[in-house]
């Protein structure tokens, strides 16, 4: 690996912009669709949401730190020896930063609608936002990385959004049937 160069800070820095992003939206939209079909409570949306925001925001910046900070000593290399890399990186605590503000934005943006909505509009009005964020998510890292097209890229992040979607509204179902709310 020895004078390979590693991606610029903007490289990486949209990196943990579209992981932290990306996830928090995922995340809640499946939890959305999933407690809103199992308990009807916009109420429970929101606790559930907000507590899941927060823990998922630190656990994502944790990782994104513990990660970093393992890359940073590994391009570093053992002491006394060459780096194995040349270029520089961010610093892990950055690292983290970026990607906790990123999950916690992705986490609250879908969850505001049932502040101000009943639960019916609410779920569409979050389940829309959710999936319009996504794509937009991936189409810019699609026009930013120039590998494929930006539809193509925003598409298939849409897609996995959709899939989270579908995959929290059967889990709301199915615990629905078993759970007495």
């Amino acid at each position: 690996m020895n004078g390979k160069s590693i991606r610029s800070y903007e490289g990486i820095a949209v990196k943990d912009i579209i992981l932290g992003g990306q996830d928090g939206l995922v995340e809640v939209i499946g939890l959305i669709l999933g407690v809103g079909t199992a308990t009807g409570s916009s109420k429970i949306i929101l606790i559930a949401g907000l507590s899941t925001a927060f823990v998922e925001a630190f656990s994502m910046g944790a990782v994104a730190y513990t990660s970093s900070k393992a890359f940073e000593e590994y391009v570093k290399g053992p002491k006394g020896k060459k780096s194995r890399l040349k270029g520089s990186f961010i610093a892990p605590f950055f690292d983290s930063i970026l990607v906790f503000v990123a999950n916690l934005l992705g986490s609250i943006i879908p969850l505001i609608p049932f502040f101000y909505f009943n639960l019916e509009i609410a779920i569409k009005m979050a389940l829309s936002i959710g999936l319009l964020l996504l794509f937009f998510t991936g189409a810019v890292g699609g026009k930013i990385s120039r590998i494929e097209h930006w539809v193509r890229s925003g598409l298939r992040v849409l897609f996995m959004g959709a899939v989270a979607a579908v995959l929290g509204y059967l889990a709301g179902l199915w615990l629905k049937s078993y759970f007495i709310v």
